[in-house]
């Protein structure tokens, strides 16, 4: 089947002299539906150009969707319902309209797709929530008999459509089909594919296409010539990590080659393995696969499941995440299930990763974040190895604990949770967390995996760890010791020079008002007691000659009074220089100064 649409503009004329903004659907070559977006259907002979039959429609159509084969068809309206068509029998719909998410409200259904099948019809549908409960939900409905799934996006839906096992019609008329295999959505932010021959209908893994920015990124880090050894973990770890999340099945669309692979699997080229690691808002860090032109999702590493969250509670201890609330997620209506990866959401600021450094050669990863801590993790040996999960260690570091005086206003640091121990799985293993304090931003990280340390640098100083022995190795505090305010977590603090900004602008507010008025001259007046009505006119008719100057303040210049009295003469050099301003240079505050932006581990002599 091949189903295209083709549009015309509002006043256009049809070939049938109905004005107004219609849609063709086509299905065979000699049939065709000419929707306009009034209550009227009207079934068109394609190559004679004839109407053939007319619908009519108590709602404003949405969209059309024909059955295979060629005998029915089905409509969507902007009330929420659908209804189903015969095209042999009236003009009314063979049953009632359906309004799935009634009695009350509901949004339009923007597009409807009907598959038949050997068993159970699938239909598909975007929109129709309830107005007053999810009006503001993104959702794309799937019904195969008693399986009722509301797919939730968290992005508008631009446009979706199905991958079919086998052509819904043949030229001999109705044909056996085992319904679509797919589910593609195009969404505002992503791309989601949806398998639906799996029994839970899950996602399908994208081998292109994925969303870089499904949390916001908030740093990168760029490894090259990667070993064959790490990265076989990494992929396998990938793999295992997402097996119950993602479908098995393998990509359903095929086609095009990339000129620049197929060139170097000509010549026999081996491509060095790059990693790209990006650090995202919700403490998270993805692996990416970037040989090629697209970026592929290889591995994800969670930081976030080693702290609670905001309000004190544990995300992987709520009732939801351990399943006890299983039982009012079936039966909630509609059956909402969230897909896609796209969450721009946050639970909790602090989570954001600041910056990355890992080490290809001996599988060490430290992540670093904005509530100044710093993630150790190790990448597991092979699967065959049997290993217990390691209890999570807690450091804690004073950079400032040299300064008596100094108070932090900032937030506070993350709490470990209580049962929080590294994965036994595949992948990155936890095995020690360094806090420093203040708990500030991470500006600096640095790590040495031969001597097994790892430096960090904030806007108060830096720190130097052993995370091999787990042992503080030095601090040292770069703020000036008369700035001892610890105003927040911002590297610049603003308070000083706001306050002398806000003094000098009421100096030049009062200074400006003193010279708006000469000597002698009443306010709203001219000195020699002209009414304030006699002195506007007076100016105005200056300004309307152009022979009148009116000097900046307010004030009458010379010029301009002598212009009123009929002799205008040049101005002086002095008179006409314009009033300036004069600008001072901000003086540069003493946490800039203090902020550690790069570090550095290298080998050198000392001579003494």
């Amino acid at each position: 089947m091949k189903t295209w649409v083709k549009e015309v503009g509002v006043g256009d004329t049809c070939p049938f002299g109905i004005h107004g903004t219609f849609r063709e659907t086509k299905i065979y070559e000699d049939y065709s539906v000419v929707r306009p977006h009034i209550v009227r259907l009207i079934m068109l002979e394609a190559t004679l150009r004839q109407n053939l039959a007319t619908y009519i429609s108590s709602q404003q159509l949405e969209s059309v969707c024909w059955h295979s084969s060629g005998k029915k068809f089905a409509s969507s309206h902007n009330d929420g319902s659908y209804a189903f068509w015969d095209v042999d029998v009236g003009d009314k719909p063979s049953e009632l309209p359906t309004t799935l998410y009634g009695p009350f409200p509901c949004k339009s259904v923007t597009k409807f797709l009907w598959r038949p099948t050997s068993k159970d019809d699938f239909m598909l549908f975007s929109g129709g929530m309830p107005r007053a409960s999810y009006s503001d939900r993104h959702t794309i409905s799937v019904l195969q008999g008693k399986k009722h799934v509301v797919f939730d996006f968290t992005s508008k839906v631009i446009d979706f459509f199905t991958i079919d096992s086998t052509p819904v019609c043949s030229e001999g008329g109705e044909s056996p089909s085992e319904g679509p295999e797919a589910l593609v959505v195009l969404a505002e932010e992503e791309l989601i594919a949806i398998d639906l021959k799996s029994e839970d209908w899950q996602q399908l893994a994208l081998p292109y296409l994925a969303p870089l920015h499904g949390s916001a990124i908030t740093c990168v880090h760029h490894v090259s010539n990667v070993p064959d050894s790490l990265w076989e973990k990494i992929v396998e770890a990938g793999k295992e990590k997402l097996r119950n999340t993602y479908s098995e099945r393998e990509w359903l669309i095929n086609g095009g080659h990339l000129h620049e692979e197929k060139e170097s699997v000509e010549k026999g080229e081996s491509e060095g393995r790059e990693l790209l690691l990006s650090g995202h808002e919700d403490g998270s860090v993805r692996f990416w696969d970037a040989r090629g032109v697209s970026l592929k999702l290889l591995y994800k590493f969670a930081s976030a499941d080693l702290f609670s969250s905001e309000e004190g509670v544990d995300a992987l201890d709520s009732p939801l995440a351990n399943g006890t609330n299983q039982e009012e997620e079936e039966d909630e209506w509609p059956p909402f299930r969230k897909v896609g990866t796209f969450d721009p959401y946050s639970d909790d600021p602090r989570l954001a990763v600041k910056k990355i450094s890992l080490c290809p050669l001996s599988g060490t990863l430290a992540v670093a974040g904005t509530a100044g801590h710093i993630v150790i993790a190790q990448i597991a040996p092979e699967a065959d190895v049997e290993i217990s999960a390691p209890e999570v260690k807690v450091i804690t570091m004073n950079i400032v604990c040299d300064r008596d005086g100094f108070v932090w206003k900032g937030h506070d640091q993350l709490s470990l949770r209580k049962t929080a121990e590294g994965s036994s799985s595949l992948g990155f293993q936890t095995s020690s967390v360094l806090q420093l304090h203040p708990p500030a931003a991470i500006t600096s990280l640095a790590l040495h995996a031969q001597w097994g340390l790892v430096a960090a640098g904030t806007a108060h100083g830096l720190a130097l760890f052993d995370y091999k022995r787990l042992k503080p190795v030095l601090t040292k505090c770069t703020l000036n010791p008369n700035d001892l305010s610890g105003a927040g977590d911002a590297p610049i603090s603003r308070r000083k020079s706001f306050k002398k900004s806000l003094r000098e602008s009421f100096r030049r507010l009062r200074k400006g008002r003193s010279q708006r008025h000469a000597p002698g001259e009443k306010r709203g007046g001219a000195a020699g007691g002209s009414s304030p009505s006699g002195s506007g006119d007076r100016k105005r008719k200056d300004l309307a000659s152009g022979s009148g100057e009116v000097a900046a303040g307010g004030a009458t210049s010379p010029t301009s009074q002598a212009s009123t009295s009929g002799a205008a003469g040049p101005l002086s050099p002095v008179e006409a220089r314009p009033v300036e301003r004069q600008v001072e240079a901000r003086p540069l505050e003493d946490s800039l100064g203090s902020m550690v932006r790069c570090l550095y581990f290298a080998r050198s002599f000392i001579v003494s």
